[in-house]
């Protein structure tokens, strides 16, 4: 505190001195909270611009997660569609191998049967 006590003090109050204390401590104080707001705004739009950063970043790894689930979806549909493929050409393969391989079987009473 700057204010001076006993008989000095009584002295800066006759004299006005304290009254000029006070208001300097008044000033100063007042600069401290413009100071302290100041600080706190530039904080808080750094957070907002921080924040607005985010969701932006946010926004796009969430387009491209999306993406990649659609592209995850379309290989999978070609993948089922490959081994539909596959698996019908198997089976065509596998009759066409078998057709010309067929054979005559003889029933008991001699005639002859084509399976």
């Amino acid at each position: 505190m700057r204010f001076r006590v006993g008989m000095k003090g009584l002295w800066d109050r006759l004299r006005g001195g304290h009254k000029r204390i006070q208001d300097q401590n008044e000033r100063e104080a007042y600069q401290a909270y413009v100071r302290y707001q100041s600080a706190k705004d530039a904080l808080v739009f750094q957070q907002l611009q921080q924040r607005r950063n985010f969701e932006h970043f946010r926004q796009r790894e969430e387009g491209r997660i999306q993406n990649q689930a659609h592209d995850l979806q379309r290989d999978a549909r070609r993948y089922e569609q490959m081994r539909d493929d596959i698996k019908g050409e198997s089976k065509r393969d596998f009759l066409e191998n078998r057709q010309p391989n067929r054979r005559n079987h003889g029933s008991r009473d001699g005639s002859v049967l084509e399976r």
